[in-house]
């Protein structure tokens, strides 16, 4: 998660934005769930890290010798700038492990986004919305999960920014886009900056992470 501030409410006094000034790192066998109720910005800011190569030999003192080396850890965190700290979480996703990780989370969590995956890999326009959410309900059903209502149906889709017209019968259609190669789920993970438009940039800025090449182990002025 990112220092990004958070709304600080005390019931019925005064309101205010502050910076926690923590981020939280959290190890997991499995993927991580968040609750639906009011969480939402929270599930879009999880960056997924796997690790899939588990050593031969464990290191059994591992934990001791990492320790060891919390100074120095620390250390490099705290001489990021807001921006380089920034900078690591929101180009994450150029890290096709950590992109194709925190994608898979996501869909594992939201049904909803899933189906839209596996009915329209290529994509399809003027769906009408009761035929979307219809056989969003039957394929539901059918993977074992409980189908959600239609309103947070149709509020999930605008998140998304699912293009959608109304005729002057009030009937809503979707313009459903190519949920495999045209939905940029890593941009609206906050994982990477879109692939298009004018955000849109192929290189990460050089941090203390990611330094020039050529100024990789050379000596210090």
């Amino acid at each position: 998660m990112s220092n990004e501030p958070v709304g600080i409410k005390k019931l019925f006094k005064d309101k205010s934005m502050q910076r926690l000034g923590v981020v939280v790192v959290r190890s997991y066998n499995d993927f991580i769930s968040v609750p639906s109720s009011g969480t939402e910005g929270l599930d879009r800011r999880l960056c997924v890290v796997p690790f899939r190569f588990p050593p031969t030999t464990p290191d059994q003192d591992l934990d001791i010798k990492l320790r060891a080396e919390l100074s120095g850890i620390f250390a490099w965190a705290w001489g990021l700038s807001t921006v380089e700290a920034q900078t690591l979480i929101r180009w994450s996703g150029s890290i096709d492990a950590v992109k194709e990780a925190s994608i898979e989370r996501f869909l594992n969590d939201h049904p909803e986004v899933k189906y839209l995956v596996d009915a329209y890999p290529s994509g399809q326009d003027s769906v009408q919305a009761f035929s979307l959410y219809e056989g969003y309900v039957n394929w539901a059903k059918g993977n074992g999960h409980k189908p959600c209502s239609n309103t947070k149906f149709g509020t999930l889709m605008n998140e998304l920014g699912i293009p959608h017209s109304k005729t002057n019968g009030g009937v809503i259609f979707y313009n459903v886009p190519d949920m495999v190669k045209g939905f940029d789920f890593a941009a609206y993970l906050r994982i990477a900056p879109r692939s298009e438009g004018p955000e849109s940039t192929k290189t990460p800025p050089k941090t203390h992470s990611n330094p020039e090449p050529e100024r990789v182990g050379a000596n210090p002025p």
